[in-house]
């Protein structure tokens, strides 16, 4: 069903008051919509090329577009309440007993940004599976040299709690490397 992803609660008072702001705007020509959407823990209405918000809680992923002959009306809402809940659902805007039909979009959360930091194990494979040349135009020539001495140091710790069994440095990083270069390389189909 669309729209259910439309629930925040705001205060009466100032739903009013952003309301009737909106409505005080002369001189331009009257516009059949008003657009209602959400973010920063704000409702924010849009008519006519203006703006005004109203701080809210709650979840509202899209944008419902009524007409803004409604706005008037949603101004005038009887105080039952101190807390107004502004709701779609299909294609109904409630805000609290006042119901009118509405445009619902709905839009997809924000995702979030994505940043590509190579782990540990994937840069030490870089350095077992590519030419230096490449590491270096890649410009992960650092971060792959840290990797290799994060690797030695660690292979080194493990390798001093294993020599009462016979494992000995070389031995231990030589396993570790046949494990790591086992990894596709980064673009790499598996077989």
């Amino acid at each position: 069903m669309q729209g259910m992803s439309a629930c925040v609660q705001v205060d009466r008072k100032q739903l009013a008051e952003a309301l009737r702001m909106l409505l005080r705007i002369k001189g331009r020509k009257r516009v059949n919509q008003a657009v209602i959407t959400f973010d920063d823990g704000a409702l924010h209405f849009e008519y006519m090329g203006f703006g005004a918000s109203v701080a809210a809680r709650g979840h509202w992923r899209g944008r419902a577009i009524v007409s803004g002959t409604v706005l008037p009306a949603m101004a005038r809402i009887p105080p039952s309440a101190e807390s107004v809940e502004v709701k779609v659902l299909g294609d109904l805007l409630h805000v609290d007993t006042f119901c009118t039909r509405c445009e619902w979009m709905d839009i997809a959360p924000p995702l979030p940004p994505q940043s590509f930091e190579p782990t540990l194990r994937e840069r030490v494979a870089m350095s077992l599976q590519q030419p230096e040349s490449v590491i270096t135009s890649s410009g992960l020539a650092r971060a792959v040299a840290t990797a290799q001495k994060k690797r030695d140091s660690l292979v080194e710790e493990a390798a001093a709690i294993l020599e009462p069994l016979g494992i000995t440095y070389e031995w231990l990083l030589n396993v570790v490397n046949e494990d790591i270069a086992k990894d596709r390389a980064p673009g790499e189909k598996a077989t």
